[in-house]
């Protein structure tokens, strides 16, 4: 007589029950069971008098980089531009490195009672051959900001509930989709491998995720919060992805503008843990969350685990390529880009294709040198560099137990 067996699953949230009443040990053991993430403040960005917000992430940047001030002594050029409602007097330096933040200094004074809406814009550089007389504007300085936008995803936002983001029963389920996925992928992996032993994966995501682990659920930066608390909500838990084993490298559809010093820092990281990033921005129309103290959502007090009441509103930011290509590369990334996605106004511009030739130019010098000629003639086998220990988010073994006596096997 032949016996069959049928599996039964019983809903995750069964699951996160059995988790949390301790089925396993009688009581919840921390040690092996990681306590919820801890909820933190979050400063974001600050409002002006005039109470527009005061968006200002490459300044930031210049200042945690050492370089907000390299002009302050440089040789200026000044101008004024008038129309019958305005007179514009401006100042700035002559000569600008590029991707550096230099200072422009503006004031803008009203003739008289009678006047229209005004915005005041710099261009930094134009095609003359394509303006064809039009006025094309790369930077912007806005004036009113409004903001009408719907989330039509699923969130548990209401922290009075039994499950809500981030509390300890989420936290379990969030475990449980990871090694969901990481079994998944991994029976499918030993299978190929049967064919090509050598096969790993990319694990491929979408929505500026960065697969690295460690990061500080407390720390005081949006950017690397985005990449904890999206790690979770797309049960990708780098913890336990790294320790897996079944993936090399990852790839994002990536639409966050990280500065270049985050990218350094975040890929940096990642690589040394054993992850090597691939990640493919769309440098034309990146959307960055402009945490503040009064515009946009105030979910994104529960989506960032802030203490403190917060809101977030979505800001179109133009992105340079060369300096995060830079930084990715210095860090043991794959630079890419977003070729082609017209269903969501993303392409690569004409000066995006400057800055990718620019950037081979580069890497062709430095490739040419007598030192790397040399360098590239010699032959042996490629030096294995010991990875940072990454602490795994669950023991395995115990999570398989769980799962083990949640889903019933009927004879």
């Amino acid at each position: 007589m032949n016996k069959k067996h049928v599996w039964t699953g019983i809903p995750a949230c069964i699951l996160v029950l059995y988790l949390q009443s301790g089925c396993i040990f009688g009581e919840r053991n921390v040690e092996l069971i990681p306590k919820a993430p801890v909820t933190a403040p979050l400063s974001g960005y600050e409002l002006h008098p005039d109470e527009g917000v005061i968006y200002n992430p490459l300044s930031r940047e210049a200042q945690k980089t050492g370089r907000f001030n390299l002009y302050d002594q440089a040789e200026k050029t000044t101008g004024v531009i008038e129309n019958d409602f305005y007179k514009l007097e401006y100042n700035f330096p002559k000569n600008i490195r590029p991707y550096d933040v230099a200072p422009l200094t503006y004031t803008l004074t009203k003739k008289g009672e009678q006047s229209s809406p005004v915005t005041v814009s710099a261009t930094a550089f134009e095609n003359e051959s394509l303006r064809k007389g039009r006025d094309l504007y790369d930077l912007s300085i806005p004036g009113e900001l409004t903001l009408d936008f719907e989330y039509l995803g699923y969130e548990y936002l209401n922290r009075e509930l039994p499950f809500h983001d981030w509390n300890a029963a989420i936290n379990d389920l969030d475990a449980f989709r990871t090694a969901m996925r990481i079994k998944n992928y991994g029976d499918l992996l030993a299978e190929i491998q049967k064919v090509d032993p050598q096969t790993k994966m990319a694990l491929r995501t979408e929505g500026g995720n960065i697969m690295v682990a460690g990061i500080d659920p407390t720390i005081d930066n949006d950017h690397y919060r985005h990449v904890f608390y999206s790690q979770r909500r797309n049960a990708i838990i780098a913890e336990d992805i790294i320790n897996s084993g079944v993936f090399r490298s990852h790839s994002d559809y990536t639409t966050l503008p990280y500065t270049p010093s985050e990218l350094r820092e975040l890929i940096g990281v990642a690589t040394r843990q054993g992850i090597q990033s691939m990640l493919l921005p769309q440098f034309d129309n990146m959307r960055d969350i402009v945490i503040n103290p009064r515009y946009g959502d105030d979910s994104y007090t529960i989506n960032y685990n802030a203490t403190n009441k917060v809101y977030g509103a979505m800001v179109h930011v133009l992105s340079a390529v060369y300096p995060w290509w830079e930084a990715t590369y210095d860090a043991g990334g794959v630079p890419g880009i977003l070729w082609q996605d017209l269903q969501c106004d993303g392409f690569v511009t004409e000066t995006q294709m400057k800055e990718m030739l620019y950037f081979k130019q580069k890497m062709d010098a430095a490739l040419n040198t007598k030192k790397a000629l040399t360098d590239r003639q010699k032959t042996g086998k490629p030096v294995n560099r010991p990875n940072d220990k990454v602490i795994r988010n669950y023991e395995p073994d115990f999570l398989q137990s769980v799962i083990d006596k949640v889903f019933l096997h009927i004879e």
